[in-house]
């Protein structure tokens, strides 16, 4: 499994005088909402919607379907908020556990077609968080956007742009690029409790999916066009239910607070977010 991106939740707890040996929150609640908002040609179909999010325009559509028949497609599925409020049927993240959780799925399911296929699609992920086990208002901790570019590879090609090959022929590629940021780049959340002093905790989530990683040239090529070398993105073996797992980590940091740093209140009194990039 490749690492896709780095989410940097920087989260500063001023704590009463009494340092915390450890941090101050140690789990957080995290569900997600994904749906494809654009996608080309016109003859591909889009089904399976529960509404748009704040924050997206457009089409939100959990899956694509293309061909004759419909007979190949991929579909995203969430960690929703029925999970995220049950613990039978989703935990929350424990913070510096090592253990990451899982907070989405995408499907490919790769069949032969008939007919015109998948060219290119825009995927929308929004990520909502809380507290853990404290029941405060979810918080949308971002939206991320990526362009998908789609390659249905002939079963006969030889030789093959995609490493995914199996006894039914060459595996279909899909190259993924970020909109409006880039993988391994941070983003920060500031909540401020009331209180003097510190310690000041920074939340590292780490975000990965199974399977993403760095294509070779020949793929690059054929999703992207000559030339294209170094993309981001999977490859799925013909005649297989291909399925990735999008994972969540999340650890903190103790950080030294600035001396003339002092809040004064009593309890929640602050939440932003704010987006910068690593050196």
């Amino acid at each position: 499994m490749n690492i896709l991106s780095k989410l940097i939740l920087g989260v500063a707890i001023f704590a009463p005088a009494l340092a915390s040996a450890g941090p101050i929150y140690t789990s957080f609640d995290v569900r997600t909402r994904s749906g494809f908002t654009d996608f080309t040609p016109g003859a591909v179909v889009g089904s399976q919607t529960n509404g748009t999010p704040a924050g997206v325009t457009g089409d939100f559509f959990r899956t694509l379907s293309w061909g004759n028949s419909l007979q190949s497609g991929i579909s995203v599925s969430n960690r929703t908020r029925a999970e995220a409020n049950n613990p039978a049927n989703s935990d929350p993240i424990l913070v510096d556990s090592g253990s990451p959780v899982v907070i989405g799925r995408v499907n490919h399911n790769n069949n032969p077609i008939n007919g015109e296929t998948l060219d290119s699609a825009i995927l929308a992920t929004q990520l909502q968080i809380r507290l853990g086990g404290l029941g405060t208002p979810w918080s949308v901790l971002d939206t991320l956007f990526f362009k998908i570019d789609f390659e249905e590879t002939l079963n006969s090609s030889d030789p093959c742009p995609s490493s995914a090959v199996n006894a039914v022929g060459c595996g279909d590629i899909f190259a993924i690029t970020p909109i409006g940021f880039s993988f391994n780049e941070s983003f920060s959340i500031v909540r401020n409790l009331g209180g003097l002093g510190d310690p000041d905790f920074n939340y590292i989530a780490t975000l990965s999916i199974q399977g993403l990683g760095t294509l070779g040239d020949a793929a690059c090529e054929a999703a992207l066009g000559q030339g294209s070398t170094g993309c981001t993105g999977l490859e799925t073996f013909e005649e297989e239910n291909n399925r990735f797992r999008t994972f969540l980590r999340i650890d903190s940091t103790e950080v030294p607070a600035p001396a003339t740093l002092a809040l004064v209140g009593l309890g929640l009194v602050g939440l932003g977010w704010k987006r910068r990039k690593q050196a």
